[in-house]
């Protein structure tokens, strides 16, 4: 079954089951960064972020680039 039929077939207490198993199991964790405590919109706590997007090249209309967002 693909990921897509799945996710179509989710009612909202799957998806708030899900949470809680990938909260739960974040938690119990310890990774090389250290504990990874999640919060209630699923990002990682005291941790800095950065945000890229791809986006077409200026240079050329065929190819896409990453694209660090300063905002």
């Amino acid at each position: 079954m693909s990921l897509e039929k799945i996710a179509n077939n989710m009612t909202d207490a799957d998806v708030d089951n899900l949470k809680k198993v990938i909260i739960t199991t974040a938690s119990l964790h310890y990774g090389i960064s250290g504990n990874i405590v999640l919060n209630d919109a699923g990002d990682r706590i005291n941790t800095d972020y950065d945000v890229w997007s791809v986006t077409k090249s200026n240079l050329d209309a065929d190819q896409y680039i990453w694209k660090h967002d300063t905002n």
